[in-house]
């Protein structure tokens, strides 16, 4: 059985919500501000562990190069939280210290850097944007 899967983005003030739907579920949902920060990104209860953060970050990176931005921030991560630190290190993204800030990091990621990871998640989101021809309407050059 196949999943049907979607991405709806909404306008909340200076905030984009993305959401990642399957079966008519979300699944995950990300917050930016355009198009080169993440807020933050989370995966529904009992959907962790299947990718969908992944994929979901994939196809935000994409849009935020469609709008040529160069890099990909967020910042206050705790380090503690593996699974987000695992998430933004699997894409590439590099962590530092927040100046004047004990507690929390940032993780930085340069978008037009090529990398194994990067190349695949990018054919993986076009292959996935391509199948959803709805999405790629709003975004074309």
């Amino acid at each position: 059985m196949t999943s049907k899967e979607e991405i709806k983005e909404e306008k909340e003030g200076d905030e984009h919500i993305f959401k990642l739907i399957v079966d008519g579920k979300i699944v995950c949902v990300a917050r930016t501000l355009p198009y080169s920060f993440l807020g933050d990104i989370r995966t529904t209860l009992g959907e962790e562990g299947k990718g969908y953060a992944k994929k979901l970050l994939a196809y935000l990176e994409k849009i935020a190069e469609k709008h040529n931005a160069k890099n990909m921030e967020t910042t206050d991560i705790d380090p503690s939280n593996y699974r987000i630190v695992s998430l933004l290190k699997s894409m590439g993204y590099r962590f530092e210290p927040i100046e004047g800030d004990k507690h929390f990091i940032k993780a930085t990621k340069e978008l037009d850097e090529p990398s194994e990871t990067k190349e695949y998640l990018e054919r993986k989101a076009s292959i996935w944007i391509d199948k959803n021809p709805a999405l790629s309407y709003k975004y074309a050059e």
